[in-house]
């Protein structure tokens, strides 16, 4: 449906047109959004997005805040009608769950739905962006996997080590320890770099190589343990998709001359448009 509106286009921004608009139809799909309010959640996050920025800028705290108060108060709407008239969503499977006889909060439910749109819309825009910009850079590559689609998913690990979508995350120390001849006492605040744990080279041989025949390829894209990202598998699933359709319908498909911008981040990794010709 998405690529439908662009047939006949000789150049796409192809965030604009697919990876931006993609995840926020999916997860809303999941959520039960109203497809007549979609659009308003792709904003939200946008701003939202900067308010997890230590420090946050300036310029972008208003804009974050208000983005913030209008989509909690959006969803307590939402979560109050789906109350009245569930359907099979996550939502109603939301408040419907139950515990030893407990129940999410309204709080809680509405954190929840922030926290699964946020996470499920932005990384994943990102993830196709820095993977199509690193595979279209390789356009032997390109027509490799474009001739075998079984390397798809080995393409989308390679992705997420070489340039993941979150590059870096926030952890606090249980424990006294020492790493690397550095003391580090319980409780204090660490911010661990996901970018530079993906390419230390003891772990990943040649790191800086874009190389999808890599063996044993499991990057800190998704974090672990009990921090594993709850929607690695449907990132996964949509990116692969991605790729996959655009090298299908667009085999002569190719970057675009021009200057990459990147997003006014350092934990959010990603172009801010990428023009492609079809």
């Amino acid at each position: 449906m998405l690529l439908d509106r662009i047939d006949g286009a000789k150049i796409i921004d192809v965030l604009a047109a697919l990876a931006h608009p993609l995840p926020s139809l999916v997860i809303c799909e999941m959520l039960g959004v109203p497809e007549s309010d979609r659009p308003r959640f792709s904003g939200w996050t946008e701003d939202i997005a900067f308010l997890l920025l230590p420090p946050v800028p300036p310029h972008r705290l208003e804009a974050g805040e208000a983005a913030a108060a209008d989509f909690m108060a959006y969803v307590r709407d939402l979560i109050e009608y789906r109350r009245a008239t569930p359907t099979d969503d996550l939502l109603s499977a939301l408040i419907a769950a139950e515990e030893h006889g407990d129940r999410l909060s309204i709080d809680e439910l509405i954190a929840n739905v922030v926290f699964l749109f946020s996470a499920g819309h932005q990384t994943t825009r990102d993830l196709v962006g820095n993977g199509l910009l690193a595979l279209l850079r390789q356009p032997d590559l390109k027509r490799r996997v474009a001739g075998d689609p079984s390397r798809l998913p080995a393409l989308v690990e390679e992705c997420l080590r070489y340039d993941p979508s979150v590059t870096a995350t926030a952890r606090r120390a249980q424990e006294d320890t020492t790493i690397a001849g550095t003391p580090i006492a319980a409780g204090d605040r660490l911010i661990l770099s996901i970018s530079a744990a993906n390419r230390d080279p003891a772990r990943f041989p040649d790191p800086d190589r874009f190389d999808i025949d890599r063996s044993n390829n499991e990057a800190l894209a998704f974090g672990g343990g009990i921090h594993y990202c709850l929607g690695a598998a449907l990132a996964r699933t949509e990116a692969q998709i991605v790729f996959g359709t655009l090298l299908r319908r667009y085999p002569n498909l190719e970057l675009a001359e021009q200057t990459v911008q990147w997003r006014e981040t350092w934990i959010f990794r990603g172009p801010v448009t990428l023009q492609v010709s079809l």
